[in-house]
This record gives C-alpha cells, sequence and structure tokens, in this order.
C-alpha cells in the first residue's frame, strides 16, 4: 500500500465535493432547482461505495502505517461525504 492509494480516500472527496457544489451551482444557475437533490444523493453514494472498496482492500493488504492511514483516510473521507450531503436532504437547494 504506497502514498497513492493511501490518499485516495482524500481524491474521492475531493471529486464528491467538486460535483456537490459544483452541481448545485450550474443547476441553480439554470434554474433547475429539481436536480440538486438527486445529483446529491448520487455522487454521495457513488463517493461512499468508492470509499468503502478503498478501506476493505487497504484492510485485505494492509502493510503497517500505510494501511492504516489509508483507512483511516478513508473513514474521515466518508464522513466529509456525509457531512456534505445532509443538507441537500434539509434545505432548499436554491
Amino acid at each position: 500500500m504506497g502514498v497513492a492509494a493511501s490518499i485516495l480516500g482524500i481524491v474521492i472527496w475531493s471529486v464528491h465535493f467538486l460535483l456537490v457544489y459544483g452541481g448545485q451551482a450550474v443547476a441553480c444557475a439554470a434554474d433547475r432547482p429539481g436536480l440538486v437533490t438527486p445529483l446529491v444523493i448520487g455522487a454521495s453514494l457513488v463517493a461512499l461505495a468508492l470509499l468503502l472498496v478503498v478501506a476493505l482492500a487497504a484492510r485485505r493488504h494492509r502493510h503497517g502505517f500505510m494501511g492504516t492511514m489509508a483507512i483511516g483516510i478513508a473513514a474521515l473521507s466518508a464522513l466529509a461525504v456525509v457531512w456534505e450531503a445532509a443538507p441537500a436532504l434539509a434545505l432548499p437547494p436554491c
């Protein structure tokens, strides 16, 4: 488990962040607020599934500190994905 694999969780979270906030901005600017909630839910489910795969792969191939760090980063990234998605379910999109 190398450095690239250990930061994969952060990369997945950052792509999710870009899709959620960028997608919301584009949908609201195009006066299509009905697209925001499905976009956020879909992007969040995909991101959480990918983070689960990363954590399970890191657990299976754990080699010392880097494997443990990859699991921790994936878990924190999953928490960040849920934290970003929660307002989309509770607040108006635009």
